[in-house]
């Protein structure tokens, strides 16, 4: 028999929790979108990440796994309605919610996942006796919305910085990931190790979303799934045009990105940020950016008051998420 990773396990027994906790089915129109984005793969990388560290911590494992569960609803509820706001047709290949349901339904289903994602959390305070859970995803999720309101003022703007883009990922994107690190040390009675978990979180979520702007244009592996330079193709403001823009004079900057926005044509508009891509070395920066976001979660990592053992599994599993296949 393989061996299996612990990132498996705690993958396969998550999906095991979720089939046995999904209750209702009635009525089909609610219920079976929920059912369907849930289905659709994904690393699952949050929820992963909690039972990970609540293992590590000797935490309350079924306490543990309603909180998972809980941030994998509020995650999969953001990606449902950023899907309607973005009007995307395709959610991981396949059709998204409001195509194939309808709009109605996907705005529905999406709220009532961000209810449940609370009860579940709510669940998981009351069997473990750890306060404030509750607490933080609600914060989390308030600061999620403050991310998706600046992505999509970034669409409205001609010029946008790359701190003001550092800031949005890390409330749109990387404050969630935090959110499952530091649940997974309250849940386990280590309050003392919440805000450096937390903190790692931040690190390794922000570095996630630097990599994959960069493996957006960069990637010459196909197991990467996802179509080539398709941030440029949508016209998206990503680290990887913010970074480049950063190398420009203002003038040249504001000619870049007008010409940048305002082309239509998808293959036109790669053209023109590939001839200024070889005026500047922005494979070299954007990966030595997000490279700097991985070197301060491993020295976060070394600052814990955990055992070695712990400090070992912890490197492992943030290694993995921040070195994908180029």
């Amino acid at each position: 028999m393989a061996n299996v990773s612990p990132e498996e396990e705690f993958l396969k027994l998550f999906e095991k929790f979720v089939q046995e906790s999904s209750g209702k089915t009635s009525p089909s129109s609610l219920y079976e979108p929920v059912e369907y984005i849930l289905s659709l793969g994904g690393k699952k990388i949050r929820p992963v990440a909690l039972l990970l560290i609540c293992r590590l911590l000797k935490g309350n494992e079924v306490s543990a796994l309603n909180a998972a569960y809980g941030i994998e609803l509020f995650h999969n509820f953001t990606l449902m309605h950023d899907d309607i706001m973005d009007a995307s047709d395709f959610r991981r290949s396949q059709a998204s919610v409001h195509k194939k349901f309808g709009l109605n339904a996907a705005i529905l289903s999406g709220d009532v996942m961000l209810i449940d994602s609370i009860r579940f959390v709510r669940t998981s305070e009351e069997i473990s006796g750890a306060n404030h859970l509750t607490d933080l995803l609600l914060q989390t999720a308030k600061e999620v919305c403050e991310g998706q309101a600046m992505d999509m003022e970034f669409e409205m703007r001609a010029i946008v910085n790359m701190a003001e883009y550092l800031e949005m990922i890390r409330l749109k994107t990387a404050v969630l990931l935090a959110a499952s690190f530091k649940l997974a040390a309250l849940i386990s009675q280590r309050p003392d190790l919440a805000d450096a978990l937390y903190e790692l979180g931040i690190q390794a979520g922000i570095g996630f979303q630097l990599e994959d702007d960069w493996l957006d244009y960069y990637s010459e592996n196909p197991a990467f799934g996802k179509q080539h330079a398709g941030d440029i193709r949508r016209g998206k403001k990503s680290g990887l045009i913010l970074e480049l823009a950063e190398q420009m004079d203002s003038i040249e900057k504001t000619e870049f990105l007008d010409a940048y926005q305002q082309e239509k044509e998808e293959l036109k508009r790669i053209k023109i940020v590939e001839k200024y891509l070889l005026k500047f070395p922005i494979r070299e920066k954007l990966k030595a950016r997000f490279l700097n976001y991985k070197s301060k979660s491993f020295e976060l990592i070394k600052q814990l008051n955990v055992s070695d053992g712990v400090r070992i599994q912890l490197s492992d599993f943030i290694h993995q998420i921040l070195e994908r296949k180029k």
